[in-house]
């Protein structure tokens, strides 16, 4: 009876070996894919990180064009109202008196 009970133990024995070594070997696998999911997890933040700090320097150049875009429409605006302010006021008079001659020819009448 005691070779039937010291079989049976080493019987138990060896089967919780290897259950103990299988659970071993799912640890370390599930170990080894939670340390690739946290790899996966930081190289996605930082590529999130990165993408952001594009959109901000986006926007900045967004914005420093439309500021650029509104000064420009600014001169624009300006240059036209000096324009027709000079026209108003008799440019080619002052024209004349700088020295330039202008050909008056007679509008022909067809």
């Amino acid at each position: 009876m005691r070779e039937t009970s010291e079989m049976a133990l080493s019987d138990y024995e060896r089967r919780r070996g290897g259950e103990l070594a299988e659970v071993r070997e799912q640890l370390w696998a599930e170990k080894q894919e939670a340390r690739v999911l946290r790899e996966k997890a930081e190289a996605m933040r930082k590529a999130l990180e990165e993408r952001r700090a594009d959109v901000a320097q986006f926007k900045e150049r967004l914005a420093a064009a439309g500021d650029r875009e509104r000064e420009l429409q600014r001169r624009l605006m300006e240059a036209e109202l000096k324009m027709e302010q000079q026209v108003g006021q008799g440019l080619g008079a002052t024209l004349e008196d700088q020295g330039w001659r202008f050909a008056r020819a007679p509008i022909p009448l067809v």
